[in-house]
């Protein structure tokens, strides 16, 4: 398994030394595909984990980073790991409707290089990052 696309990593990189976040954001809704993780007592659903009191869904911009996260995330071998490849732009609208079950947002590539949003915020970055793609053509 191979990383390609965005250099997630340098973006947060420059979101955290100042640059706009709308770069590594820009970058996050151009990907096809997200993998979130699997939950491990209920195949077929997502892994929500807690996080200061509130349920998130934990995404990663590819399959290596879910794989080598998970282990230590979820508290399970290599070979129990469960990642599900969720594509976009219908995997947003996905995610806003986990907030009925107490989804409170989404955490990626959790660890140094992670970042997060409000299932709230999901839908008007999407439709603001789209109508910026439609204007440059």
């Amino acid at each position: 398994m191979t990383r390609t696309g965005p250099d997630f990593d340098a973006l947060v990189a420059a979101a955290k030394a100042g640059a706009p976040p709308q770069d590594l954001w820009r970058a996050w809704y151009s990907l096809d595909a997200h993998w979130l993780l699997g939950s491990p007592s209920t195949p077929g659903s997502p892994f929500v984990g807690e996080v200061d009191g509130a349920g998130w869904v934990f995404l990663f911009t590819d399959s290596v980073r879910a794989f080598d996260t998970a282990p230590q995330l979820l508290g399970v071998t290599p070979e129990e790991v469960r990642a599900i490849k969720v594509h976009m732009p219908g995997a947003i609208d996905w995610l806003v409707s986990l907030g009925a079950s107490g989804v409170t947002g989404i955490r990626v590539n959790q660890g140094a290089s992670g970042f997060f949003a409000p299932l709230t915020n999901l839908v008007p970055m999407r439709e603001y990052y789209a109508a910026e793609a439609a204007r440059r053509g």
